[in-house]
């Protein structure tokens, strides 16, 4: 299989042909897009995020990190759920945070 290389400006040019497209009929291909992502990971666990003691933590109810890869914080003095914030580690050395409301965080927690 050839790779094909491509420069800068021709991946900028296919990326705003792209959005242009999805964007034509008032945005209807990305609506379309939007709305296939609606089964993507219906099957793995987020249990921690809808944990009574965690949900006041996340900003959208719906968008919870999965058990898999979620960031565990040090619990703070042996208190349950203070190792709970809405982030997700992904492939590659990335850290993805959902939006987390971060008024709860207080004195030092830190990633394990």
């Amino acid at each position: 299989m050839r790779v094909q290389t491509l420069s800068r400006d021709q991946i900028l040019q296919a990326l705003a042909g792209r959005c242009r497209a999805l964007a034509a009929d008032d945005n209807r291909g990305f609506r379309r897009e939007f709305e296939e992502l609606e089964e993507v990971g219906r099957e793995l666990a987020a249990r921690a995020g809808g944990a009574a003691g965690n949900r006041e933590k996340n900003r959208y109810p719906q968008i919870l990190p999965y058990d898999h890869c979620r960031v565990r914080l040090s619990v703070q003095n042996a208190q349950t759920h203070t190792d709970y914030i809405n982030a997700s580690f992904v492939p590659d050395q990335y850290l993805l945070v959902h939006q987390c409301l971060l008024h709860w965080l207080r004195g030092g927690a830190s990633a394990r």
